[in-house]
C-alpha cells in the first residue's frame, strides 16, 4: 500500500472509530473493550504503521510523529471505551465533545497525517 493510501485509509478509519465510540455512548456499551482500544496496533492504520510503515519509514520524521500520536490517541480512546464500561457516560461524551481530550488527539493526527502525506508529494 502507498504511503498516500495508508493515509487515506487511516483517516477514513478514524473517522469511523469517532462514530462507533459514539454509538457506544448512545447504546451504553462498547463493542470493543478499553483494553483493545488502547492498543494502537490493532487497527489497519496500526498494522501499517508496525510493518510496511515501519520497513519503508523508519527513517522519516513525519512516521514518528505520526505513530507517535497514533498511540496517544488510541489510549484516550481506551479512557473513553473505560468510562463507556463504567458506564461513566457523560465523561465519555465529554472526551468526544469538540475541544475534548479525544477529539484534539484525532485532529492533531490528522494533521500530521496529511502534513506527512503533502510532505511526500
Amino acid at each position: 500500500m502507498s504511503l498516500k493510501q495508508a493515509i487515506i485509509k487511516g483517516i477514513a478509519a478514524h473517522g469511523l472509530w469517532k462514530a462507533k465510540l459514539r454509538l457506544g455512548i448512545e447504546k451504553g456499551r462498547s463493542e470493543i473493550s478499553s483494553q483493545d482500544a488502547s492498543q494502537d496496533n490493532l487497527c489497519e492504520l496500526g498494522q501499517w504503521l508496525y510493518s510496511e510503515g515501519l520497513e519503508n519509514y523508519h527513517h522519516d520524521d513525519h512516521y514518528h510523529k505520526v505513530k507517535t500520536l497514533h498511540a496517544s490517541m488510541h489510549k484516550v480512546a481506551g479512557q473513553t471505551v473505560h468510562y463507556i464500561e463504567e458506564g461513566d457516560l457523560e465523561k465519555a461524551e465529554e472526551m468526544l465533545t469538540r475541544d475534548g481530550v479525544l477529539d484534539n488527539a484525532s485532529l492533531e493526527l490528522v494533521m500530521a497525517m496529511r502534513a506527512w502525506e503533502e510532505s511526500s508529494t
